[in-house]
């Protein structure tokens, strides 16, 4: 009996040796499996983090892009509208040219008439002086009037027109596509006001059409310029 009684002791002894040392051991897989999860959680952890803020840091880029971007295209608009006024006015003063036959039929057809028609034109005195001290008759000197007259008023209109369609162009990186359509639009029935007046005789567009466009076209950018306005913004 004393020799089971010993067998049964060491049985025991041993159970429970290996009883704590699979504990143990299961303590120790735990907590490894612990740490290596707490570490990839870390990891994880990190690179969410990281991939945050490089997209907050893309974000702002775009935003402060954006931001420029929007205020670039403001001052383009202003501008660009600012020298198709101009145009369109410069324009209308061509337009504006009395009919030459229609004031002296009204006025006498005689030098004195001719005379006060150049005055009411602002004509330069050189000018005056060159149909005055001409040496050729009567005809010729109201031909020379309607060629000065005519010259006087549609070449700064030419030219206010280029600098307008000039700037446009150059820009036209900044202006959305209904913007840009409605600017050539506007440029067009401009161009036509100075360009279809071939002598101070012709009958010639009122500027309705011009200016319907102009109105057209300011509204338009009123409404892009307006905020909470994102249509055709630059994107990376």
């Amino acid at each position: 009996m004393g020799v089971w009684e010993e067998i049964f002791k060491l049985i025991g002894s041993t159970a429970t040796v290996i009883a704590i040392l699979t504990f143990l051991g299961r303590q120790g897989i735990q907590g490894y499996i612990n740490l290596v999860t707490q570490k990839s959680l870390s990891n994880y952890k990190y690179e969410l983090d990281k991939i945050a803020r490089e997209k907050e840091h893309d974000l702002q880029r775009k935003i402060h892009d954006f931001g420029l971007y929007s205020t670039k295209r403001h001052e383009k608009y202003s501008e660009a509208f600012r020298l198709l006024h101009i145009a369109y006015s410069s324009a209308l003063k061509v337009v504006e040219i009395k009919n030459l036959n229609e004031y002296l039929e009204m006025h006498g057809n005689n030098w004195r008439s001719l005379l006060n028609y150049l005055h009411i034109h602002d004509m330069d005195k050189e000018s005056i002086n060159k149909i005055i001290y001409a040496r050729e008759n009567f005809q010729f000197k109201k031909t020379m009037t309607d060629n000065l007259v005519l010259v006087k008023y549609k070449e700064p209109a030419s030219v206010h027109f280029n600098n307008a369609e000039s700037y446009i162009f150059q820009n036209e990186l900044y202006f959305s596509s209904e913007v840009e359509g409605l600017a050539q639009e506007s440029s067009i029935a401009i161009k036509a006001l100075f360009t279809s007046k071939n002598s101070c005789n012709d009958s010639s567009d009122n500027g309705d059409d011009a200016y319907n466009k102009l109105e057209e076209l300011k509204e338009k950018m009123k409404q892009e310029m307006s905020v909470g306005y994102y249509e055709n913004t630059p994107s990376n």
